[in-house]
């Protein structure tokens, strides 16, 4: 699962696309971990292409969140797909992660 990402103004925005599982979790967090120190004021990740997440990619969301919470960076998750949102729910993770539908309400 190779990352897209792009700048607007001071904020990181990571296109996660695919699944995010056990087979490319260890990749795809190295790929975003390097993205962490590039100045950025806050990260969202889009993941609007996201069409799976297992315990794997959760386990990896939330050192992702820990290490930017830890910096005293803000990170966004944005237009989760509902089996996606699900997992999230039903792991707790809702209550953990900043949530938003829209790109655009993540960037406010």
């Amino acid at each position: 699962m190779p990352i897209k990402s792009h700048q607007q103004g001071t904020t990181t925005i990571v296109q996660v696309e695919g699944r995010l599982d056990t087979a490319n979790y260890a990749a795809f967090e190295a790929e975003a971990a390097a993205l962490l120190n590039n100045g950025s004021t806050a990260y969202i990740f889009d993941c609007a292409a996201l069409s799976y997440v297992s315990s794997a990619g959760l386990r990896t969301m939330l050192v992702l969140r820990k290490r930017l919470h830890a910096a005293g960076l803000p990170l966004r998750l944005c237009q989760l797909q509902p089996a996606v949102l699900q997992v999230f729910e039903i792991s707790g993770f809702t209550n953990i992660f900043e949530i938003r539908a829209t790109l655009e309400d993540a960037l406010r």
